[in-house]
């Protein structure tokens, strides 16, 4: 894709030692990828790639936000995100994926295309379920009108659920 052209670096021409990249991540990045699943959000990456003779290191340091539903109140969110990650590239006979920090690429590929990694790595950070954050008084931010209706389903504590009673029995036969 012609977007992420600006993602492909020149692993031929670079000379030995230390270069910085930076990118701004932002809503048309996230729209631009296929199958992505956040759409929206703002975050600063700085690539630090390290020439060596035999392999490039890559260090990726991300700071910013990815717009994120909470999983409480389904409102959506800013989800503050921070880290990093490291890459080791080697040049091989053909593309092999050693491990998650170990790339072999093949000896005529003079470029790499770091957007995927980019948008992985900002995956990564992102936990599997995530709530607004508290405020100062230690209020949830969450939709008022959402946690009203949710509390107004929330089980009394004198009802139980007759499929544990069978279970109850079970461990005290067992005592």
């Amino acid at each position: 894709m012609k977007y992420f052209r600006e993602y492909n670096i020149p692993l031929a021409g670079l000379g030995l030692g230390e270069h910085l990249f930076s990118f701004e991540i932002g809503s048309t990045f996230f729209q631009q990828l296929d199958h992505a699943v956040y759409e929206d959000g703002k975050v600063h990456v700085d690539l630090l790639l390290i020439k060596q003779e035999t392999l490039f290191e890559l260090k990726f340091n991300l700071n910013g936000y990815v717009i994120v539903p909470c999983s409480r109140c389904l409102d959506d969110f800013n989800y503050e995100i921070e880290g990093s990650n490291r890459l080791i590239i080697k040049y091989g006979a053909e593309y092999v994926e050693e491990s998650d920090e170990v790339l072999i690429l093949p000896h005529e590929q003079h470029h790499f295309d770091v957007s995927h990694l980019i948008y992985e790595y900002i995956s990564l950070l992102i936990p599997f379920s995530c709530s607004h954050p508290e405020t100062a008084e230690g209020k949830s931010d969450c939709n008022p009108e959402m946690i009203k209706r949710l509390e107004q389903h929330e089980p009394d504590g004198t009802q139980t659920d007759s499929r544990w009673d069978l279970l109850k029995n079970f461990k005290q036969d067992n005592d």
